[in-house]
């Protein structure tokens, strides 16, 4: 990684900060030395490395481009690994190997104008409606969600209540599903080469499941439903994840109907 930093990312690293501009040839050639997903398993195409080689990975992008490293970190942390490690088996083959290849980029939508970065405080709200989750609410600063390759985006929901708490669920939204646009990317003081955008306040419907009369080829998915405190259960292990004292972030998988 630290040859590939010095003499790939370093000689244009000012150009593209100067310029505002995505380094999809970067992120292609990160790809293609499988380094898009270091910390996850070769059988869904990802490098089946540890989290030490991932930090290491990190450290080598940050010391001459923090906008390719932050790239790197939220597709990986916060894009792919829930899917690792809540996603359904079905979910992981439809979406690790794009994903580890380089060739769709994953964010997290936690951020919202009202609540922030709370994740018990979040405001946007989901229910099932006739097989279909209709999501109503906003996000921003959402990192990788307004490329060229953008491919999904797993946001944080209200979906119910559970002992009087929120329940707060994970859904993957894929780039391109009908009825929600992205914002204008931010003008930001650093990290200029970073995409982060956000999503204006929308009210869309999403299939349950597979659908042959709409959308053919989408499909929703909730990964995981948070618990109320005190009643946390256990959770898969995970190498990118610690565990946490907030029940948010990290639960178990509730698979859809």
């Amino acid at each position: 990684m630290r040859e590939f930093a010095r003499g790939e990312v370093a000689p244009v690293a000012e150009e593209l900060d100067r310029t505002k501009t995505f380094p999809y040839d970067i992120v292609r050639r990160l790809g293609e030395l499988n380094l898009m997903g270091i910390p996850f398993p070769e059988e869904y195409g990802g490098g089946g490395a540890d989290t030490l080689a991932y930090a290491l990975a990190v450290e080598e992008l940050t010391r001459v481009d923090s906008s390719v490293a932050i790239t790197l970190c939220a597709h990986t942390s916060l894009g792919t690994q829930p899917i690792y490690v809540f996603g359904s088996e079905e979910q992981k083959r439809e979406w690790l190997p794009p994903l580890c290849a380089g060739e769709r980029l994953g964010a997290f939508g936690l951020t919202e104008p009202e609540a922030g970065s709370d994740a018990g405080n979040t405001q946007t709200r989901a229910r099932l409606e006739a097989g279909e989750w209709v999501i109503d609410g906003a996000k921003q600063f959402i990192t990788n969600a307004g490329t060229d390759i953008s491919g999904v985006v797993a946001i944080t929901a209200v979906t119910g209540q559970q002992n009087g708490e929120k329940e707060i669920s994970n859904i993957l939204v894929p780039n391109g599903t009908p009825g929600y646009e992205q914002g204008e990317p931010y003008r930001k003081m650093g990290c200029s080469t970073s995409a982060a955008s956000a999503w204006p306040p929308w009210g869309w419907a999403w299939p349950r499941a597979r659908s042959t009369r709409r959308w053919p080829t989408r499909r929703s998915a909730l990964l995981s439903a948070s618990r109320s405190p005190g009643s946390r259960p256990s959770r898969p292990s995970s190498p990118t994840c610690p565990p946490r004292s907030r029940p948010h972030a990290c639960s178990p998988i509730r698979q859809l109907g």
